[in-house]
C-alpha cells in the first residue's frame, strides 16, 4: 500500500461489486451513489498517499449525457490521409472531465477544448513518448 507506478489507470467493474449486484460505474441501472462512492476511495486513497505532491487525478467518462449540447463540437485539423479514411476533424460530443492534485489551480474551469486524446498527449509529454497519431503533436 501507498506506492503507484508513475502512471496507473482504474476502471470500475461492471458487475457485482456489491451484495446488491450492481456496479460502481455510474451507468443506468446502476445506483450513482455508488460510483460516486467508488471515487471518494479512489480520491482519498490518492490523496493520503505517500506520492499526492506529485500526483494527477483524472477523471473523466466515456458518456456524454445526451444528444442535447448547446456547443457544437470542436474541429481539430486532419491529415490528408485521415481525411479520405473518412475522419472529418470534429472532435464529437464533449464528455466531463476533472483534474485533481496539489498543484491543479482551485476552482478553476478551463474553456480549452480537450478531447480523450489529450490525456495520451499528456503522457506523451510527461513521458518523453513520441506523438501518437497526427493528433499527437497539436498544442
Amino acid at each position: 500500500a501507498g506506492t503507484l507506478p508513475a502512471f496507473s489507470y482504474v476502471d470500475p467493474r461492471f458487475t457485482g461489486e456489491n451484495p446488491q449486484g450492481v456496479s460502481a460505474d455510474d451507468h443506468p441501472n446502476s445506483d450513482i451513489r455508488n460510483g460516486q462512492v467508488f471515487l471518494n476511495q479512489i480520491y482519498d486513497a490518492v490523496r493520503n498517499g505517500p506520492g499526492w505532491q506529485k500526483t494527477l487525478l483524472i477523471i473523466t467518462y466515456d458518456e456524454w449525457g445526451g444528444f442535447f449540447d448547446h456547443v457544437p463540437p470542436f474541429k481539430r485539423p486532419v491529415s490528408a490521409a485521415e481525411t479520405q479514411l473518412g475522419n472529418d476533424g470534429y472532435l464529437g460530443f464533449r464528455v466531463p472531465m476533472v483534474l485533481i492534485g496539489p498543484r491543479v489551480k482551485r476552482r478553476h474551469v478551463s474553456h480549452w477544448p480537450l478531447d480523450p486524446s489529450s490525456i495520451h498527449q499528456l503522457l506523451t509529454w510527461r513521458f518523453g513518448l513520441n506523438a501518437l497519431g497526427a493528433r499527437g503533436g497539436l498544442p
